[in-house]
């Protein structure tokens, strides 16, 4: 074997090899497109369950409204309720203990009912504050699939002129050994 056919034997063989390398980088370029855009599916779902969770917050908050609303009227009841004890006198006296319980119970209903407002509204923030993260997220996973596909390209380009290489050097070799 000559010196020109030995170095068209180890250019087919390099060619050969840097062909099945870009195959092989195309592939992992195929699976992270594939992953990025399984992960912006996934952040896209938690976005849309975190932005359930926060209209489900806003529907808490009008529940406590309401118990509110039926705390401050318990409240005022107990008031008249006591009122109406002490123009009883003395006959009205188990009556008053009752409606002092009955104000304390609407007092710490009101109580409870700031904390729950108070929750909710963090939570409702915290909900924004994620559905913004994920938004962001979303975005740079849009671009990581963007660069991922110019990748791809760029290494199916690089494949194909090794191939072209590969052929080039094929026909070179076997031309060579004609000869």
């Amino acid at each position: 074997m000559t010196t020109l056919q030995n170095a068209a034997e180890s250019a087919h063989s390099t060619s050969v090899q840097n062909d099945a390398c870009a195959q092989k980088g195309s592939q992992v370029v195929q699976q992270t497109v594939q992953i990025i855009q399984d992960i912006s599916r996934d952040l896209n779902e938690a976005a849309v369950s975190i932005d359930a969770v926060s209209k489900q917050s806003d529907i808490i908050g009008t529940i406590v409204q309401t118990i509110r609303g039926i705390a401050d009227q318990t409240n005022l009841l107990a008031l008249n309720a006591a009122i109406e004890a002490a123009r009883a006198g003395e006959h009205g006296r188990g009556f008053a203990v009752v409606a002092d319980e009955v104000r304390s119970l609407a007092a710490r209903t009101s109580q409870a009912t700031l904390e729950i407002v108070e929750v909710v509204r963090k939570n409702h923030d915290l909900s924004l504050s994620a559905v913004s993260s994920m938004q962001s997220s979303l975005s740079r996973t849009g671009l990581g699939v963007e660069l991922a596909n110019e990748a791809g390209e760029v290494i199916l380009e690089i494949q194909q002129g090794s191939r072209h290489v590969v052929d080039a050097i094929s026909q070179f070799n076997e031309t060579l050994q004609l000869n």
